[in-house]
């Protein structure tokens, strides 16, 4: 995924940094590691609990804050996608 992000256009990665400066401004490491994992676990809430060692329902928290931050549901393969990519693009 992160070769994907290296190979786009300067203009298209300047216009995504522009438009998506500040949306990760309310977010801290809890909910930045929320979302790799879930991708990492092909965005299984089983699976991505167990490997952050927390309950089920604190991980449907974290996702709706996530939802609430950003307006992307990460339950949602492209819309996850979409937000990991713009999150590799923050420190392009």
């Amino acid at each position: 995924m992160e070769k994907s992000i290296y190979n786009l256009k300067e203009d298209y990665l300047e216009e995504l940094k522009k438009e998506y400066k500040d949306i990760f401004k309310g977010f801290n490491h809890e909910l930045f590691q929320t979302l790799k994992e879930m991708l990492k676990c092909n965005l299984s809430l089983t699976k991505a609990s167990k490997n952050l060692f927390i309950h089920r329902n604190t991980l449907m928290y974290r996702i709706e804050k996530i939802k609430k931050e950003t307006g992307f549901d990460i339950r949602n393969f492209k819309e996850a996608t979409f937000l990991y990519l713009i999150y590799l693009n923050r420190n392009v």
